[in-house]
């Protein structure tokens, strides 16, 4: 199986010309779209999709990542090797969130086009992977401690407060954290303040979204074991939780 994560969107021919070109070269591998979603240009947005949807695909699944604002220039193009997966990228940070276990250079056909290597270099990596069930002999190994990584901040916790970064907004305008939601040290039902591009918005630590009025923010846990930013039948991010916020959560009294 291929899953493919872009940012190509919905209506131009990029993504469909990549699925001709793995029907070519594995007509019998079966293509499943996560997503073309992805905002353009946002590798980080497509790092935690990558994340959060490589554990629920079977063994031997191929990832096709092609988020790429790089193309052409000399970042690599690499196949990785991970939790008995493979996930084929420009090593630009899509793999951030990913433990690599082993990795490759992926040759660029000197007839590539500059300008689309999704469908030169990628799809066609990625049906060779799929039909052969593994690596090409030639393709050279790369040190996967080298592998490109997305620079974030480190979330800071402590008993009242913690300091975390926005890290992906969905189309709800939920706004996860790079924070486990195991770490959060506010129990359910605590009464919070949010601080964010110089705004301060009054949350609660909560299960689940109903379980505050519609329109109102929560601190919840997503269902990828995220701290998230949410708002009951609204969005977090026109409150100013956009992807890369820098956000300060602390204990509060209730609002008057």
């Amino acid at each position: 199986m291929i899953a493919i994560i872009t940012d190509f969107g919905y209506r131009d021919h990029y993504a469909g010309a990549m699925k001709g070109v793995i029907a070519t070269i594995a007509p019998d591998v079966p293509v499943v779209d996560i997503t073309h979603g992805i905002p353009r240009h946002d590798v980080l947005s497509a790092a935690y999709v990558l994340a959060a949807s490589l554990p629920h695909f079977p063994s031997g699944t191929v990832f096709l990542v092609v988020v790429d604002p790089g193309v052409g220039t000399e970042r690599r193009a690499v196949a990785v090797r991970a939790s008995e997966r493979y996930i084929v990228c420009p090593d630009n940070g899509v793999i951030t969130f990913i433990n690599a276990e082993e990795a490759w250079e992926i040759p660029v056909p000197p007839d590539a086009s500059a300008t689309f290597h999704g469908r030169d270099v990628f799809a066609p990596a990625a049906a060779e992977i799929a039909r052969d069930q593994g690596i090409p002999d030639t393709w050279p190994a790369v040190d996967v401690g080298k592998l490109t990584r997305l620079d974030i901040p480190e979330p800071r916790v402590d008993a009242h407060e913690v300091r975390a970064t926005v890290i992906y907004v969905d189309s709800f305008g939920n706004a996860a954290l790079n924070l486990r939601a195991s770490l959060l040290p506010f129990p359910l039902g605590t009464h919070l303040v949010a601080e964010v591009n110089g705004r301060e918005i009054h949350l609660v630590r909560a299960r689940t979204f109903g379980d505050v009025p519609p329109g109102a923010p929560a601190l919840i846990e997503n269902s990828e074991g995220y701290a998230e930013i949410a708002v009951n039948m609204g969005s977090a991010e026109s409150m100013g939780f956009v992807r890369g916020a820098e956000v300060k959560i602390r204990t509060s009294s209730p609002p008057p």
